[in-house]
């Protein structure tokens, strides 16, 4: 009986450290590890799982106490109709909130260099290189703004979001602000 006891004592915690570590395996690998998920959480909308969009480059300006900063996230896909689906795509550019009006439009204002003030001018294209600027994004991970369109949100606090489509190269650009 005693040996019964000793085997049971060497089993026993064997058997739970391995339950332990599958439930949590599931529960880490279970969440979606993917950004859609913390663009539903800050913006209300997730990329279209039926698209199937992949992440293939992401940087930001780095830990903030506030959690202020600028996240960039380029994502290609293969199905289009669910990406088209997304929103109402604009392309004709107008300002940003942040200069005045709510912004909409094709975003190759021409000179994307050109950032006068704190806002990049207010139009989209101009904001988004501002920002990329900002967080040195290398310029062949930057989207071709003559081929996108786009949709823009803002919220209350300042903190803006542009997500730019490239239908012809199938790529997805999001671009983030937070105040």
């Amino acid at each position: 009986m005693k040996r019964k006891h000793k085997q049971l004592a060497i089993v026993l915690p064997g058997v739970l450290l391995l339950v332990i570590a599958v439930i949590g395996a599931f529960l880490y690998f279970g969440q979606s590890t993917d950004y859609s998920s913390t663009l539903k959480a800050n913006w209300g909308f997730s990329l279209p799982a039926d698209s199937h969009c992949q992440e293939i480059y992401s940087t930001d300006s780095g830990d903030s106490f506030l959690g202020d900063g600028i996240r960039y996230h380029v994502f290609t896909y293969k199905e289009n109709a669910p990406v088209k689906a997304m929103f109402d795509w604009q392309t004709d550019e107008n300002e940003t909130s942040n200069n005045g009006a709510n912004g909409s439009g094709n975003i190759d204002d021409g000179n994307n260099n050109n950032h006068n003030d704190s806002n990049y001018g207010g139009r989209c294209s101009a904001k988004v290189e501002g920002w990329l600027d900002d967080i040195h994004v290398p310029s062949g991970e930057r989207p071709d703004y003559a081929s996108c369109v786009y949709w823009y949100q803002s919220q209350d606090d300042g903190s803006e979001l542009i997500v730019l489509w490239d239908e012809s190269r199938k790529k997805l650009y999001t671009a983030e602000s937070f105040l």
